[in-house]
């Protein structure tokens, strides 16, 4: 297995550039965007949905682990725009295959080894480029067809026809009886469905299937099962790889798994690597959208959201999910960053491992999930002690977010996951938000610092969460919102920025049927001008 490298630059990677491909929740692409302009020098990106491409130098690819708004990373190969497929699929998997001979290998595993390393040399081409790349093969997944029902009629059909077979026929040969049964056997079959055979033949197929399970389970005795006989042989100083493809698009005649098969086995056959499907140095993604086709190696064996978090709950939130809330809020040096609902402690540890000049508290109101919090953070800090690396600082509480142990106007920053919440979409009931949301937003209101305080709030409770905020709008403007898509679910990001209004006595929760009463919708206002700014950079 390849095992990560140092940072040593190669000969001839200087002044090479190749793009990565970065995994995004949707909805985040320009946010992520932005901090890989930031963190990678000389980088240059541009959005897709669901995805970034980032142009930057082969000796800059390492940094890419440095990103937290990107999931999953590849080095893109070559790109093969408007391939056309043919409707036969041997034809088209004979298309795929070929494609193994214009892919740029070079700049793949160039990039592949600026954060991997193997034990021997790599060829970025084989020594002889072999003229055959293998047969096309069809391999397919179809469930087999259903055994279809038999009519009572053809049964018996059936019936009346065995009956004939053991009926003896007067005053006919031993030759004639077989010529008769013999026929009589093939209606049967034709029947059932099967070969017809004589009864010589029919004997003798008997013997043998007497014979076949003693062979098949001669080792049941001492529940041996038959090692499986490798196909291709190993050799050690080639590198181990596997295919995947991903496809989307209406109009293909093949399925995923067969242009994966078709394309890993004319890899094999160019470069004589090692195939293994769990074990492997090197993963080859193959992209097939409709006519466009892409080729990739991944540069991330899982993916860069399980870096902090190790004890996940059933409702725990993506880390780059939380990263990319906590850069909308555009926390500054001095902050105090709090989130009043921390679950499993993912935003707080995120802000406090990317923000540490900040001051990070959080709380949570069930036992469980301020225990979760608390598990996650040892974790956390003893790798990076192992590491040399200084722990982060996160003050956990158990406490109720509608009454916060903070005097007023002392939290910077609050941020806080409302679609994990007991309260939220996965657990719960929606009736209930009326009541938390107007709650917890009107504490936070007179925690948080007038005119410069900052909230950010993630739920699916779109409707609830646009009528609170104008219930409350005499202390918070919305300034944006983005939508994204979590594992099929439909979500909201509010943005909310703090009014100067001071919260007084007088001031009380609105109530539910008053806030059912207010306008379907609130206009956005204008971004800031540091955020627009931000997401404006080239």
């Amino acid at each position: 297995m390849a095992t990560p490298m140092d940072s040593t630059t190669r000969q001839g990677d200087v002044g090479r550039r190749c793009v990565i491909e970065a995994t995004v929740v949707t909805g985040f692409e320009s946010i992520a965007r932005s901090e890989a302009i930031q963190k990678i020098p000389g980088s240059k990106a541009h959005c897709e949905r669901g995805r970034i491409f980032i142009n930057l130098p082969i000796s800059s690819v390492n940094k890419i682990l440095g990103l937290s708004s990107v999931d999953n990373c590849f080095v893109v190969m070559t790109r093969f725009p408007e391939v056309v497929f043919s409707q036969n699929e041997l034809e088209a998997m004979g298309t795929i295959r070929n494609l193994v001979r214009s892919v740029d290998w070079e700049v793949g595993l160039r990039a592949w080894q600026e954060i991997f390393t193997f034990d021997h040399p790599i060829l970025y081409q084989p020594e002889v480029i072999p003229e055959d790349l293998g047969e096309p093969q069809i391999v397919s997944r179809r469930p087999p067809a259903k055994k279809q029902k038999v009519d009572p009629e053809s049964e018996a059909d059936e019936h009346v026809i065995a009956s004939k077979m053991n009926e003896p026929n007067e005053g006919s040969t031993a030759a004639c009886d077989k010529k008769t049964i013999s026929t009589d056997e093939n209606a049967l079959t034709k029947a059932e469905g099967k070969s017809t055979c004589s009864l010589e033949s029919s004997d003798s197929s008997k013997e043998k299937e007497a014979q076949i399970p003693l062979e098949k389970n001669s080792n049941s005795s001492t529940g041996e099962q038959p090692a499986r006989t490798r196909l291709t042989t190993h050799d050690p100083s080639k590198l181990t790889f596997r295919v995947t493809c991903n496809r989307t698009g209406k109009n293909h005649c093949f399925q995923s798994m067969c242009a994966a098969a078709n394309f890993g086995g004319a890899i094999h056959q160019y470069f004589h690597w090692n195939i293994d499907m769990k074990k492997f140095d090197v993963e080859v993604m193959l992209n097939i959208d409709g006519s466009n086709v892409s080729a990739c190696l991944g540069l991330t064996k899982e993916s860069l959201h399980r870096r902090h978090i190790t004890h996940f709950g059933p409702t725990t939130l993506k880390p780059t999910i939380a990263y990319n809330m906590l850069r909308m809020c555009k926390i500054r040096a001095g902050d105090v960053v709090c989130d009043p609902m921390c679950g499993g402690g993912t935003i707080p540890i995120e802000a406090a491992v990317n923000w540490p000049q900040a001051a990070h508290v959080c709380g949570e109101i069930h036992t469980l999930g301020a225990n979760r919090t608390m598990d996650n953070i040892q974790e956390l800090n003893k790798k990076r002690l192992a590491k040399g690396k200084p722990p982060v600082v996160v003050d956990a509480i158990q406490w109720d977010a509608c009454a916060m142990p903070f005097k007023d106007s002392s939290v910077d920053v609050f941020i806080a996951d409302l679609v994990s919440l007991p309260f939220g979409k996965r657990i719960g009931h929606k009736v209930d938000n009326w009541k938390l949301y107007p709650a917890s937003l009107l504490e936070m209101a007179r925690v948080s610092r007038p005119e410069t305080g900052r909230a950010c709030f993630l739920t699916h409770d779109k409707r609830c969460m646009i009528k609170t905020i104008h219930g409350l709008k005499k202390f918070w403007r919305q300034v944006r919102s983005v939508g994204i898509n979590i594992g099929g679910l439909s979500a909201v990001v509010f943005l909310l920025y703090r009014t100067g209004k001071t919260v007084s006595p007088e001031d009380t929760i609105p109530t539910a049927d008053a806030l059912r009463k207010l306008p379907e919708c609130q206009p956005t206002e204008a971004l800031p001008r540091e955020v627009e700014e931000e997401e404006n950079i080239d």
